[in-house]
């Protein structure tokens, strides 16, 4: 008898028809999976350096006598969040905050207290005279009239500098005010790429 030779029709089950698309889609869930962790990736080592020293700059200018600030060996600009404040707001132990004899504009981009205004806050905080809300008046006033100076009398209002009160450190002053230390600068930058102007 003749034996007759039948080949069986392969067939495919669904279950390994959906492992072979699987495969196929593969390199592009790589790929995107490749994109994400790129995207989650952690900073550069000079990046994450430069973050570790404004960690250390932050805490050190903290700690440090508010009076003293101005005899740094470098100009420091000093930027700090004041909850309300229109515009990002700096403290600079620069001798002035720029030149004033230019035509200032309507609004500031942001509030910068100079030395001397540095020097005032310190005597009114120390004096009982500037708190939270002093801050933040004097911010919008300097914001609406960049050229205006915040002065010891201005700041004193009336009262006598505190010639017997402990020496304030600038993280006790910023804390009296209810400001946060964002960042500290050792250049002529005019704000930190990290700080984003808020709205008016």
């Amino acid at each position: 008898m003749a034996t007759v030779k039948q080949t069986a029709k392969r067939t495919t089950s669904p279950k390994q028809r959906s492992e072979q698309h699987a495969a196929l889609r593969a390199p592009e869930r790589q790929k995107r999976s490749a994109a994400r962790f790129t995207a989650r990736r952690p900073r550069s080592p000079d990046r994450l350096t430069q973050e570790r020293e404004q960690v250390k700059f932050i805490h050190e200018i903290s700690l440090l006598n508010a009076k003293l600030l101005p005899s740094l060996p470098l100009p420091v600009t000093v930027w700090v969040d004041v909850p309300g404040a229109p515009v990002p707001v700096c403290v600079t132990t620069a001798a002035t905050a720029g030149d004033r004899g230019h035509e200032q504009p309507a609004l500031a981009p942001h509030i910068v207290f100079d030395r001397d205004e540095l020097a005032a806050l310190v005597l009114g905080v120390e004096a009982d005279r500037v708190w939270r809300k002093d801050l933040l008046g004097f911010c919008f006033e300097k914001w609406r009239r960049p050229a205006v100076r915040i002065t010891p009398s201005y700041a004193l209002d009336g009262a006598e500098p505190d010639a017997d009160t402990a020496a304030w450190t600038l993280g006790d002053v910023l804390h009296r005010l209810g400001a946060t230390i964002l960042r500290v600068d050792f250049t002529d930058r005019e704000a930190p790429p990290s700080i984003v102007p808020r709205a008016a």
